[in-house]
């Protein structure tokens, strides 16, 4: 009983120092908000974010969001298999961030202007995957799954494609 409760407090340190919502750390290690709160202002010296979590809606609300949102939720599905679609692996969804983020800071040293997205709206990403929210999609000209929700603001199609159409002019 006590090892479990050092290895929840191990966990929620984790997940506060990568800067993950202290609403989603209460949730994974089952510690209060309040108790998560002090914790933070520990490991970080200031009071966490409060607000809202990100809506998958809004981070596939253009062409550029929906790709890096696909691009971590391909490294995502590929660290942890189809068992993304029963439950947030978390060890997984931990690695697939890093690996995520590493990737994304070399398409930054290459010019590219992109905003990662954090470790928060990774495990939305991967909560809305979970519940059926969001989903994959085929694309028969580059033949990736790209991430998609039936309200998403942007047009219907690869994000990939698209870019690759735009940068190509």
């Amino acid at each position: 009983m006590r090892l479990d409760l050092i290895e929840r407090e191990y966990e929620a340190i984790e997940l506060i120092k990568r800067g993950m919502r202290i609403s989603v750390v209460s949730r994974i290690t089952e510690f209060s908000p309040k108790v998560l709160r002090s914790l933070s202002r520990e490991v970080h010296g200031h009071s966490p974010r409060s607000g809202q979590l990100p809506s998958t809606s809004r981070m596939l609300s253009k062409r550029s969001t929906q790709a890096t949102a696909t691009l971590f939720t391909a490294l995502y599905r590929a660290q942890a298999g189809s068992g993304i679609f029963d439950a947030i692996a978390l060890d997984h969804l931990l690695a697939a961030h890093e690996r995520y983020l590493a990737f994304s800071a070399g398409l930054r040293l290459q010019g590219l202007d992109i905003v990662p997205i954090d470790i928060t709206q990774a495990w939305v990403l991967a909560r809305d995957i979970r519940s059926g929210v969001a989903s994959f999609r085929y694309c028969h000209a580059c033949h990736l799954h790209y991430l998609f929700i039936d309200d998403a603001r942007v047009p219907e199609g690869c994000p990939i494609c698209a870019l690759k159409r735009q940068y190509a002019r």
